[in-house]
């Protein structure tokens, strides 16, 4: 791998100002421990102390009761809009990049997306996403993969619109072999109020004509609450739509009570699944129940139980079986829905505990400039990662030395990278030193 040497610039003023310690906005996950079955992984994240930015997610594996690294995620910003998605694994005694999105932006919308792939320290472009918009609204999403050094279009989605409601979207596959290739259509309608309606899709294939394939409709409860999803499905032998799926929903005080899963069976509605939901007196989620009909009756196979509740959010959740499900009590390896932050993610295990333990974020101002430019490093102390967004600073290389003088770390490979990996270094003092076009920056780095 190319090794960046630090630029040294001729006019530098270094003046070291006191460090100002902050404390991480405390309502931010900062660590989750997710158990899937045997194996214990722990996940650590970092933010961005002034826009609560979700920075670095560094993953680890339990073994023999230490936490082995495992993978990397990071997130680079410029003003606010992300513009680089890094991963990376840990091989042998280093990280190594294996992937990577790259945004770009126009008039503050997101025009293309371009994805990578490392090999060998090699980055190589495999896929490409670009986007138009009409009126703020977005009109083609075209997407490119690389085919024998080339990228080629291989599928064109367009959408149409009529008084900024969306009315069509059509769908093209494109396939080097044109008996592949394949032209869709959806079509929405609307109840009076806004709320969708229906979904109609149809095929074309190459040489084609168009044809029907698959039929939503959504129904509503006189509250506006969706009351069920019906999917029908084209039958061509008799040129006739045929009942296929439905979802039933049912509330109580105003929150989903039973979600309930049937599919047509020649001529009535089979249930297949249900999910029951139980709430506590502040209308937090307190479980998922997993239903299955058995012996004609809903018999429950297994749960996701949420608890610790702090600020009405869940702390722990996990996934236990009831009796119709096995073991009564034995925890079961599931997908599991969870609030992180203020989005929904969903987990794979069978245990996940949240906590929100405060990181020390450190900003030291090291030149007296008007506009009071400072090196935002956190955590730090820390015992093994630290971390700054290298997009505030129009970063060039860095490196990280003793009190001697040795290089520790460095950036490498020419990839602006503002993770710093001091988990193989003595417990110590340490100095970052940050290039820019314009100037040297540096900062007292505490391993603990």
């Amino acid at each position: 791998m190319k090794k960046i040497t630090p630029r040294l610039f001729a006019l530098m003023v270094c003046t070291i100002v006191p460090v100002l310690i902050f404390a991480q906005t405390s309502n931010l996950i900062t660590q989750l421990k997710v158990m899937d079955n045997d194996t214990t992984f722990r996940y650590l994240y970092y933010y961005d102390n002034n826009t609560s930015n979700k920075m670095l997610e560094t993953k680890y594996y339990l073994n023999q009761n230490l936490w082995v690294k495992k993978a990397q995620t990071e997130w680079l910003y410029n003003n606010n809009k992300r513009e680089t998605q890094r991963e990376r694994v840990f091989v042998g005694n280093d990280w190594v990049n294996t992937f990577e999105i790259n945004y770009t932006y126009e008039d503050e919308s997101l025009i293309s997306e371009s994805h990578l792939k490392y090999t060998n320290g090699m980055s190589e472009q495999i896929k490409l996403l670009a986007f138009t918009y009409e009126n703020g609204k977005l009109k083609t999403r075209r997407e490119f993969f690389q085919t024998e050094g080339q990228l080629i279009l291989k599928l064109l989605t367009e959408n149409t619109y009529s008084n900024d409601t969306l009315i069509y979207t059509t769908i093209k596959k494109i396939s080097t072999i044109q008996s592949e290739t394949m032209d869709y259509k959806l079509t929405y309608r609307y109840y009076a109020n806004g709320n969708l309606k229906s979904q109609l899709m149809e095929e074309k294939p190459f040489n084609g004509n168009w044809e029907n394939s698959e039929l939503m409709n959504w129904y509503y409860e006189p509250s506006n609450k969706l009351s069920s999803l019906r999917t029908k499905k084209w039958n061509k032998l008799i040129n006739k739509w045929e009942n296929s799926t439905m979802i039933s929903y049912d509330y109580i005080n105003n929150k989903i009570d039973n979600e309930i899963y049937y599919r047509w069976s020649s001529m009535f509605w089979q249930k297949t699944t249900k999910y029951s939901y139980e709430y506590n007196s502040n209308g937090s989620l307190l479980s998922t129940d997993l239903m299955l009909p058995v012996f004609r009756q809903w018999r429950s196979v297994s749960s996701i139980n949420y608890s610790d509740f702090s600020n009405e959010k869940a702390n722990k959740m996990e996934t236990v079986l009831s009796f119709w499900g096995g073991n009564a009590g034995d925890k079961k390896s599931a997908d599991i829905p969870f609030q992180f932050n203020n989005e929904m993610e969903i987990k794979k295990g069978n245990q996940i505990i949240i906590s929100y333990e405060k990181i020390d974020n450190t900003d030291i101002s090291t030149f007296s400039l008007s506009n009071n430019i400072s090196i935002r490093i956190y955590p730090n102390p820390s015992e093994d990662y630290f971390y700054f967004n290298p997009e505030d600073y129009n970063v060039t290389s860095w490196t990280v030395t003793d009190l001697k003088g040795q290089i520790v770390v460095e950036n490498r490979d020419d990839i602006r990278s503002g993770i710093i990996d001091l988990c193989n270094a003595a417990k110590g003092v340490y100095l970052l030193k940050v290039n820019t076009p314009e100037r040297i920056l540096t900062q007292k780095l505490i391993k603990k």
